[in-house]
């Protein structure tokens, strides 16, 4: 079955909160320590919200295969500030499209529906101006980080965390 990718409504809410629950589950498995599973409570009405209340400049979508939502994603063009000439980090005075979320459930992985959120999401950030993309991922993540390599994403820079 051909993935569909749309614009995410409203309706998607509850099957996005799902998503989000099972993602919760899986990387805490990988990761308790920087990730868990959120409260459930209240779950759909807030991305309910988040996706109504969605600027022009952010963007969410659903993939649907078997009129099931299998996949959400969610990106925002990232638009230089007043502040971005000063930069040394070329980046901030660029337009970039930031993917913040990827959901694939894991019964719909490799079906094409994330390279087609993905895509979607590349074209949509295009047309509003942007001209890099980034993502940041877990870098031990054994389904992003492939992904997104595979799509022509490279590692610039390293994130480093400790306990205080």
């Amino acid at each position: 079955m051909t993935p569909e990718v749309r614009s995410a409504t409203e309706d998607d809410s509850a099957a996005v909160a799902s998503l989000w629950l099972d993602w919760g589950r899986e990387y805490e498995s990988l990761d308790s320590v920087l990730f868990r599973v959120p409260s459930e409570d209240g779950l759909a009405g807030w991305f309910r919200r988040q996706i109504s209340e969605a600027t022009d400049d952010e963007l969410w979508l659903v993939g649907e295969s078997g009129g099931e939502v299998v996949a959400f994603e969610r990106a925002v063009v990232w638009r230089p500030d007043d502040d971005a000439k000063r930069s040394l980090v070329v980046d901030d005075a660029l337009t970039t499209l930031k993917v913040g979320l990827l959901m694939v459930k894991p019964s719909a992985r490799r079906s094409g529906i994330g390279t087609a959120l993905t895509s979607a999401a590349e074209r949509w950030g295009r047309d509003r101006g942007a001209v890099r993309a980034v993502v940041i991922a877990m870098s031990d993540s054994p389904t992003a980080v492939p992904f997104y390599r595979s799509r022509g994403f490279r590692p610039m820079s390293t994130g480093l965390w400790k306990p205080l």
